[in-house]
Order: C-alpha cells, then sequence, then structure tokens
C-alpha cells in the first residue's frame, strides 16, 4: 500500500528537485565559494562519481542478469570513467571571461546527470532494488514524500555528508562539518526507520498515529539540514 506524510502541504518539506539530490545539495553548501563554474569542489564531484561506480559495480556483479543488462552496465561504466578520466585530466577549464576552453566542469555535471537518468531507468526497467527516487528529493520547497521514502532519504543525505567531511578534512576545514547535527540525523534515521517497520497499516488509527510521527521526524529534519548549512558557511 502507498502512504503519503502530511496533514497539510505546509507540513511536507521534501519536493522534486531538478538536479540530482547530491549535486543540488552541495551547491547549496558552496555557493559562496569560489569554486571554478560548478560551484562544487573537483575531488567532492571525483567522490560522488565514484560512489556511483561503486554501486554500479555491485549490481552488475549479479549473475542473474541479462546479456543486455550486462551490456547496458558496461556502456555506463564507461560513460562515468571516462568522467573521471576528463575531472583528472588538464582539458577541464574555468569560467574565463565568459567562454570555456574544451569542455567546462558545468558540462560534465548535465552529462553525470544524464548518465545517472538513464541508469535510474533501467534499474526501474529491470526492478533492481535500487531506491532511484531518493536522487531526485531534496529539502527546499513542498510536496509529499511517500512514508517509505523518506528513511532512504535521510540515508542518502547522510552519505552525502560524509562525502563532504572527507573533503573538509583534506583541506583542513573539518570545522564546516557540524558532528554534532551528523549524529542527530543518524538518530533520526533511526527513528524513521523504526517508524515504518513497527506499524500494523491494518490498522487505522496506529496508521495515522504512524504518520503524524512521520510528520514531526519530517519537521526535525529540515531543522537540522537548516543548521548543518549554516554552520557549514559560518566558516567560509
Amino acid at each position: 500500500m502507498n502512504y503519503t506524510i502530511g496533514l497539510l502541504l505546509t507540513l511536507i518539506i521534501v519536493s522534486k528537485c531538478s538536479s540530482l539530490r547530491e549535486l543540488d545539495f552541495a551547491q547549496s553548501l558552496y555557493f559562496l565559494f569560489a569554486y571554478e563554474d560548478s560551484r562544487i569542489p573537483d575531488p567532492l564531484f571525483t567522490a560522488f562519481v565514484n560512489r556511483r561506480v561503486d554501486q554500479l559495480n555491485v549490481i552488475c556483479a549479479n549473475e542473474t542478469l541479462s546479456n543486455a543488462t550486462k551490456v547496458f552496465c558496461l556502456s555506463t561504466n564507461n560513460s562515468l570513467s571516462l568522467l573521471l578520466d576528463w575531472l583528472s585530466s588538464d582539458n577541464v577549464y574555468s569560467q574565463k571571461n565568459n567562454t570555456f576552453k574544451y569542455l567546462g566542469t558545468r558540462d560534465l555535471h548535465k552529462f553525470y546527470e544524464q548518465t545517472v537518468k538513464i541508469l535510474n531507468k533501467v534499474y526501474k526497467f529491470n526492478s533492481i532494488p535500487v531506491n532511484v527516487a531518493v536522487d531526485y528529493f531534496n529539502t527546499s520547497s513542498l510536496e509529499s514524500v511517500n512514508i517509505y521514502h523518506f528513511p532512504l532519504l535521510l540515508t542518502a543525505y547522510i552519505n552525502d555528508i560524509k562525502l563532504i567531511r572527507e573533503y573538509e578534512e583534506t583541506i583542513g576545514k573539518s570545522k564546516r562539518v557540524n558532528v554534532k547535527i551528523v549524529e542527530m540525523l543518524n538518530s533520526l534515521s533511526i527513528e524513521a526507520k523504526n517508524l515504518t517497520n513497527d506499524v500494523d497499516w491494518e490498522d487505522n488509527k496506529e496508521r495515522e498515529i504512524t504518520r503524524i510521527a512521520m510528520d514531526q521526524c519530517l519537521q526535525r529534519f529540515k531543522v537540522l539540514m537548516k543548521i548543518f548549512r549554516k554552520n557549514f558557511l559560518q566558516y567560509s
């Protein structure tokens, strides 16, 4: 059964975003910093791509996949590898006098988004157990989110923050990442998973209480992410 969270739209804080979640999130943190035309540091973007490659490799190791799917996986892996090679080369130039030489990082982001979009279509077509919905949600405006997606969305953001923290540590800016907020997000993730696992969906009263409880979790998530971002920008 498909249940959604929220009494009113004003209680819902998760919406579909125009770009991938990790890019949208990173851009919201680094927009004050001068990172070429992309607003996202190349090492962090590289970490996002490598994570996608690792996920793809795990899935493609499944011997039950059809030959066509295996060929597609190989093709997608080659596309992502090309992206990584280009990021590590001298062919990416920053914006200068409103012109680009060769290929700008913004073009690489677009190529990455298009590749992931195609990849997610194949995942869904083959019923591969990857929840692609969390790739296209953010915390900026109002739309209901499936009650099963919220714990997965929390996990996705926590994993994004982990990569951001690893990058910040390499440049000596670890204070930007508020560890206490990360711990609170981890606790909230466990709480949200327990809410979805321990409810009797056939009991109307219990289902309603769970939905309201999840609304509270959503509001807390919104506040925690605002605090995290404020703390991050504070150390610019």
